[in-house]
Parts: C-alpha cells; sequence; structure tokens
C-alpha cells in the first residue's frame, strides 16, 4: 500500500470548510454604494444649482460622511445575511454533493471483484469525472490497489495498483463565485505508468492525499 507518512506540503484535514469571503463581499458591496451615493449626491447638487466650485465641494464634504456611514451598514448586513446563508444552506448542500451516499432505491453499485488476497483498508464517498459529468460513487483503497465503484449498475468500475500509480495532481479549478466563496475541495488527478488519468472530486481533498507517498503527490499552486 502506498501510503505517505510525512507530509511534502501541509495536509492538515479540517473538513469541508466551504465558507464566505466576508471581508471581500463587504468591501466590495460597500464600495460599489459610495460610488452610487456620491454619483448621485453629485447629481442632486447640480439639480439644486449649487454651483460648481467650493459651495458644491463643501456641500459634498458635509453629506459625504453620512453617507459613507449609511453604505457601510447597508454592507454589513448585507455581508452578514450572505454569510448566514452560506452556513446554513449552501454549505451542507455542498458538503452532501461532495460526498455522495448511494441510494438504494434508485441504483444499485457497479459490480466489482477483489483479489483473492484483497481486503479493503480505506474507504471515502467521492465523484469521477465522465466527460462533463460527475459521477458519484465510492473510492475504496485496498491493500493491492486503489477502486473507484460508481453509483450505477451500467458504469465501469475503475481501479489502479498502487505501484502502478505514476503522480498525484491537485489542480485548483475555476470558481463560478468569483473569489466569494473559499474552501471548495480541488480536483485530484490520479495517473498511472500508461499515461491513463482519472479525476476525482472528494470533501477532504488532504484526506485523499494521504493515500500516496508525498513524492507522488504535486500541486499547482500557480492555480490556487
Amino acid at each position: 500500500m502506498v501510503m505517505a507518512e510525512v507530509a511534502r506540503v501541509e495536509r492538515t484535514s479540517r473538513g469541508f470548510r466551504l465558507r464566505l469571503a466576508f471581508g471581500r463581499l463587504l468591501w466590495s458591496v460597500t464600495g460599489v454604494l459610495i460610488v452610487i451615493r456620491e454619483a448621485g449626491l453629485w447629481w442632486f447638487l447640480h439639480r439644486m444649482r449649487v454651483g460648481p466650485g467650493p459651495s458644491r465641494l463643501l456641500a459634498m464634504i458635509y453629506y459625504s460622511p453620512g453617507l459613507i456611514f449609511q453604505c457601510l451598514l447597508i454592507g454589513i448586513i448585507v455581508a452578514v445575511a450572505a454569510d448566514l446563508i452560506v452556513r446554513l444552506v449552501v454549505r451542507p448542500l455542498a458538503a452532501r454533493w461532495y460526498s455522495p451516499r448511494e441510494d438504494a432505491s434508485s441504483s444499485h453499485p457497479a459490480p466489482f471483484r477483489l483479489g483473492p488476497d484483497e481486503a479493503i483498508e480505506l474507504e471515502m464517498p467521492a465523484r469521477r469525472r465522465v466527460g462533463r459529468r460527475w459521477l458519484p460513487g465510492t473510492l475504496l483503497g485496498t491493500n493491492r490497489r486503489a477502486w473507484f465503484v460508481p453509483f450505477a449498475w451500467d458504469a465501469e468500475p475503475w481501479s489502479c495498483p498502487w505501484e502502478e500509480v505514476e503522480d498525484v495532481r491537485v489542480l485548483s479549478a475555476r470558481r463560478p463565485s468569483r473569489g466569494l466563496l473559499r474552501g471548495w475541495p480541488d480536483p485530484v488527478t490520479i495517473r498511472d505508468g500508461r499515461g491513463d488519468e482519472a479525476t476525482f472530486l472528494v470533501a477532504e481533498t488532504t484526506s485523499l492525499l494521504d493515500w500516496f507517498d508525498d513524492d507522488r503527490v504535486s500541486i499547482d499552486f500557480a492555480r490556487q
């Protein structure tokens, strides 16, 4: 079995920790509101025929602190509300997707056969990329190989002996949240000596990396 004892990079498992980039959202909302309110104040003064020059500048200085405070207050309310939505709704739903469980009423796992001296030692829910789809299933680690068993009778299981694992790569995928949500698990690609690759998503990437020797794991920091 290929098992890492000392990590080359930090692999501390902290569970599924999807979280809101609170400060980024707060200052983004506040900044946009300030620009809008200041532009509106300038237009209001123009309509009221407050002449350009010192008069309009003094009016801007007089009213701006109150407007900025209002914008900051609205930004705080929006950020707190969004944080609660992420914690109570988005995170549980995402955790359920990243840790699929077999639904016995809908399908049965694909059949697979272990060797005569093969025993399951590790197991975790996972998804495997097949085309544009992420098939739900279970990643298994035996004393001889890694397995992926999909939750579908018509899907082929995947396996790779530990000694044939050539490289394990972690690539940070582009996120649809534009950086407002952090903690998304990154896909893990396992490549064997023949060049064949299989890409997986699990709730805790670090737990999967611990299945492999440290010198076989590479992380693309440039895309993180």
